[in-house]
């Protein structure tokens, strides 16, 4: 069952508050202070939210749908009830390829480092061999707040109009090694602006990866914090239907866990890998 609509229409005017972004001059743009405006779990600026932020101020010049890599170093928690600016720098500018990094930071200092880049070009060689996991029905599995035991009715990311279901998870004592398979849409009634989508399509690739290390330590959730953060998208950033995200992980040293994740359409084909370094906050 779908969520309803009500809820829907709530978590798209969050979306809508939480992301104004305010221009500047110079290469700069600010996101206002989130503060009590939307209801977040934990007590920092999420990588999800500093994600899709720099894209949104970045897509006047750069199309969000080009974006064929993302590079995130997540340097120290940010204050919820402080603006975040955005200082962008020109690092490629070729025929077939721009590349910008982007500080993220407040008043106590870089919040990350990321690397953005795009490409506009569609032909050239193609293959794929990677097979998708097999066809589930998402709406028959549980949403995260309910995975997660999640009090109340509360979304895996408030503020980001997703529909989150999880068709399997490993759990604290499973043998084997620690697994998720996601599903993911916009909710019902989200803006149909491709360059959105996309932003918020690329930003839902940070944080749905940090649910696995909770449910295999059995951890709260917002006990875990992503260090660094690499996408790579294969194919335009479009999202229309259910997503996929495999997410697994083989190895965890030093209280740090290295997850990898590839993101499949409803067609099986194969729209990004994603690689993500996840500590566990002490």
């Amino acid at each position: 069952m779908s969520i309803p609509p009500e809820e829907a229409e709530e978590r798209c005017a969050a979306f809508a508050r939480q992301f104004a972004i305010l221009p500047g001059a110079g290469g700069r743009f600010t996101l206002p202070a989130r503060g009590a405006s939307v209801d977040l779990p934990g007590d920092r600026v999420a990588g999800w939210e500093m994600i899709i932020g720099a894209i949104l101020g970045l897509s006047p010049d750069q199309d969000p749908t080009d974006l064929h890599t993302l590079k995130a170093e997540f340097l120290r928690l940010g204050d919820p009830d402080a603006p975040v600016s955005f200082d962008v720098t020109p690092l490629r500018d070729t025929r077939n390829f721009v590349t910008r990094s982007v500080r993220v930071s407040q008043e106590s200092g870089t919040l990350a480092q990321l690397t953005l880049g795009y490409s506009s070009r569609r032909e050239g060689f193609a293959y794929q061999h990677a097979v998708p996991p097999p066809a589930h029905n998402p709406e028959a599995f549980p949403e995260m707040w309910e995975v997660a035991g999640i009090p109340g009715r509360r979304p895996f990311l408030p503020g980001s109009p997703v529909e989150t279901r999880f068709s399997h998870q490993s759990r604290a004592g499973d043998p084997g090694r620690p697994s998720v398979q996601a599903q993911l849409r916009p909710v019902e009634g989200f803006t149909d602006d491709p360059a959105i989508r996309a932003a918020v399509f690329a930003g839902n690739t940070e944080g749905p990866i940090s649910i696995l290390l909770s449910l295999h330590l059995g951890l709260p959730i917002g006990a875990q914090a992503s260090l660094d953060h690499q996408v790579w998208f294969h194919r335009p950033l479009a999202w229309d239907g259910w997503h996929t995200h495999e997410i697994w992980s083989d190895v965890a040293t030093a209280n740090r866990a290295l997850i990898h994740c590839r993101i499949w359409d409803e067609q099986g084909d194969l729209l990004a890998t994603v690689a993500q370094e996840v500590t566990h906050r002490t």
